[in-house]
């Protein structure tokens, strides 16, 4: 995974970065599906930036790609230099949730709140029942090397499959760490009533607890492609 930085200059002249290495995966890995946020804190001289992506990996006795989970990435420096790798020199990756250890993981999401100082990264699990997709979300405060495991999951499986996991982020008006707003979406197909509709999920205490689904009809929407697409304002 290479990524291009962008650092703007007193007179606002964009200067492009040669590529960077953000992902030393090993040989064999396919890096999918990738995502990225940053923000500067205050007085700070350089962005820091998380990056998510799918790492699929080949099953040794099928020779397909399997064991699907979510790698991450951060730089401190506005993207020059990027840490992957844990003390040990194993790779960065997303816990699971606590009640599912061995869940395989897809559909990678990102989103950071400045004023609380973290970043919260996440995607979907695909446990054994395979019509029974889960949303989770953990949350990484700037400066730890890793995400923490979450035991609440934005959704305990809903009744289809799901697809093009997205999650925002916002403090509300009183601000401060714990207080951050976390709202997350994602498309439901299958079979009716799922398909073609968007499961809409929202967190007031920093993704210790999650709303039940809200559907979204997208079908009216314009259509690009396979996929609908639809802005949700909150």
């Amino acid at each position: 995974l290479t990524v291009l930085s962008a650092a703007s200059s007193a007179i606002a002249q964009p200067i492009i970065h040669p590529r960077v290495i953000v992902s030393q995966g090993p040989v064999g890995d396919q890096v999918q599906e990738t995502c990225v946020v940053a923000y500067r804190p205050a007085g700070a001289q350089a962005d820091l930036i998380t990056a998510v992506w799918n790492i699929a990996r080949i099953d040794d006795q099928t020779g397909q790609f399997a064991n699907y989970r979510i790698g991450f990435g951060s730089s401190s420096d506005g993207g020059l230099t990027w840490d992957d790798r844990d003390e040990q020199g194993q790779h960065l990756m997303l816990p699971n949730p606590m009640a599912f250890p061995g869940a395989r993981q897809v559909d990678p999401m990102i989103t950071t709140d400045p004023q609380a100082g973290s970043f919260w990264g996440g995607g979907l699990l695909q446990p054994p029942q395979p019509d029974r997709w889960r949303g989770f979300v953990g949350e990484k405060l700037s400066g730890n090397e890793s995400f923490e495991p979450t035991e609440a999951l934005v959704h305990d499986g809903l009744p289809c499959e799901s697809d093009f996991t997205h999650i925002v982020s916002g403090p509300p008006p009183s601000g401060g760490p714990g207080s951050t707003h976390l709202y997350v979406t994602a498309w439901m197909f299958g079979a009716l009533p799922c398909d073609g509709k968007l499961a809409f999920h929202s967190s007031v205490d920093a993704g210790l607890s999650w709303s039940s689904r809200t559907s979204i009809s997208i079908g009216g929407l314009p259509v690009y492609g396979r996929s609908p697409s639809a802005n949700v304002d909150v």
